[in-house]
């Protein structure tokens, strides 16, 4: 009986830390890609979560055979990126709008960073759906 606790409990841990490597590994990335997608930090780390608690509890589904730790949590990304363009709605967070007020940038930065980003984004939509992607990851 001892034994097969020993051997569970290393296993758990093992587990753990494997997990936490990734999530070390993967985190940056995962969340650049989303601010990429969504173009909005708090919105970014949220999905980034969201990202990862599904990386979470399917980990089980992961299989080497099929690909690589990294094509398996950018797929389920861009499916979380899909599912939050699918709402019918879109949530503010109440920290957002309180945190609003207290943002020190002038009008014009807000306004010229808006500019800027529409216009690498207009210039990267004329690009091909896969190049979009490339540079997304």
């Amino acid at each position: 009986m001892n034994n097969i606790l020993t051997t569970l409990l290393r296993s758990h841990t093992t587990e753990e830390s494997t997990w936490r490597g990734i999530y070390d590994q993967y985190l940056p990335l995962v969340f650049h890609y989303m601010c990429y997608k969504v173009g909005n930090i708090q919105l970014a780390e949220d999905l980034t979560a969201i990202t990862f608690e599904k990386a979470w509890k399917s980990k089980h589904r992961f299989r080497k055979s099929k690909g690589t730790v990294q094509s398996w949590l950018f797929g389920i990304a861009r499916h979380v990126v899909a599912d939050h363009f699918r709402k019918p709605f879109r949530e503010e967070s109440l920290d957002s709008l309180i945190n609003a007020g207290s943002d020190f940038s002038t009008v014009e930065d807000k306004v010229q960073r808006s500019q800027d980003f529409e216009a690498v984004s207009k210039i990267i939509q004329t690009f091909k759906k896969r190049d979009q992607e490339i540079i997304a990851l």
